[in-house]
């Protein structure tokens, strides 16, 4: 009995150290990078029954390295259902359904490996997960986790930039764009990281990416619009109207777009392209009061009013004036109003729109001297003389006062009246300096 006992106990020895010995070569032909004779090596010596989730780790990374996928992810699944929290099975399985494109197991194994231990390369797995399932925001930590692990990690550095860009956090994307664009020259990054400077306020810095990523695709006008956007910013306005001008047609532009083309156009001389421009820009502005579409309606409305047309240019003051009632982005609003309603003879709106001038400003001399003039060429003689007392009286011995009223006078061909004025200026500032 003693002896049959010995015998097996020697046996189970034996056994135990071929086991380790099994092990250890195991471990040798991975470490050598013998995946296909590790695998062998277990199918032989190390039965499944006695295969720690450890060796199924390790075989379904063998697998993995010989690109033997579905057989990897089998091996991750027998060492997870093992120990459902091991962090080396969660890692591999979301790795491997990262591969296969099954995003939302992915995404779960990821998590569940995140629990365990949060890495760089569980978050990695993660991240990708998120951006496939178009979940940024989600992404967006793991990645931030994954850079601080492996700052060379260069796809985490595009991928995060192109979550910070959306975002419009355009300080944090430059660096990690900037990064994956040394490594690889996307005309698409290249145009990113050009917007981040011009959103930013560093247009000079965003011409040479933007410029680039024109070069590489000639076709990319979303491009060629920030292009403009930073020659305009620059003060560049033959470049930026130039730019304008290759775009425009080929991408819809907002109505600041259209207004700063007009701008560019107007500063480089095509004065003609400016105000037909100017023109669109207003259609694109529709009933925006904002200060750009005022302005864009003023150059509208002084051109047809310089042009002698008279309705339109009435279209764009009256807006300005609903819009800015008393008057603060275009001091001179009622003085063009009432320009605009001289020339459809509509005398008594000009009135008006001088009498309002005056109500803004009690001591606008020029004010005082058109609505006086026009009472007088209308019969309202009372009226008339009345306005000249008040102006007289504001500042009898201001020779300002007469000059402006010889000026006024010169603008409506009354000749001798403005040399009286001028000469009556000419006497008081004399008497002022002696």
């Amino acid at each position: 009995m003693s002896r049959r006992f010995h015998a097996l106990l020697t046996g189970a020895l034996v056994l135990a150290v071929c086991a380790a010995h099994g092990d250890a070569t195991f471990d040798q032909l991975l470490q050598s990078g013998k995946y296909k004779e590790a695998i062998e090596y277990a199918d032989q010596k190390i039965p499944a029954g006695s295969r720690t989730a450890d060796t199924w780790v390790k075989l379904a990374q063998a697998n993995e390295k010989l690109g033997l996928t579905e057989k990897a992810l089998a091996c991750y699944m027998v060492s997870w259902r093992m120990n459902p929290k091991d962090y080396e099975s969660l890692l591999g399985a979301a790795r491997i359904y990262n591969k296969l494109k099954q995003y939302d197991e992915a995404l779960s194994k990821a998590k569940a490996a995140l629990d365990q231990k949060f890495t760089g390369e569980a978050s990695w797995e993660y991240a990708r997960a998120c951006i496939a399932l178009k979940r940024p925001a989600d992404a967006k930590k793991a990645l931030e986790k994954v850079i601080e692990t492996d700052p060379g990690n260069l796809v985490a550095n595009r991928e995060l930039g192109h979550i910070y860009f959306d975002d419009k956090q355009y300080s944090q994307a430059v660096p990690l764009l900037k990064k994956a664009y040394e490594a690889k020259k996307d005309p698409e990054v290249a145009f990113k990281i050009g917007q981040c400077y011009v959103e930013t306020g560093s247009a000079s810095s965003a011409v040479p990416y933007l410029k680039k990523a024109i070069e590489q695709k000639p076709t990319m006008y979303d491009a060629g619009l920030q292009l403009a956007r930073a020659y305009h910013n620059m003060g560049k306005h033959l470049a930026a109207a130039s730019e304008y001008d290759r775009i425009q047609g080929k991408i819809k532009l907002s109505a600041v777009d259209y207004y700063n083309m007009a701008v560019s156009f107007e500063e480089a001389g095509k004065k003609n392209e400016a105000i037909d421009t100017y023109r669109k820009a207003i259609s694109q502005f529709g009933s925006s009061k904002q200060d750009e579409a005022i302005l864009a309606r003023l150059k509208v409305g002084r051109t047809d009013l310089e042009n002698k047309k008279y309705t339109q240019s009435l279209t764009q003051f009256r807006f300005i004036v609903g819009a800015d009632p008393k008057a603060h982005a275009v001091p001179d609003i009622y003085f063009l109003l009432a320009d605009a309603y001289m020339g459809t003879k509509n005398s008594s709106k000009a009135i008006e729109s001088l009498e309002k001038a005056i109500e803004l400003d009690k001591s606008n001399i020029e004010a005082y001297a058109r609505l006086a003039d026009l009472y007088r060429s209308n019969n309202m003689h009372d009226k008339a003389k009345k306005t000249y007392q008040t102006m007289m009286s504001l500042r009898p011995d201001d020779p300002n006062v007469y000059l402006i009223l010889g000026e006024y006078s010169l603008k409506a061909k009354q000749y001798s009246t403005a040399l009286e004025h001028f000469t009556k200026a000419t006497t008081l500032k004399k008497s002022a300096d002696a």
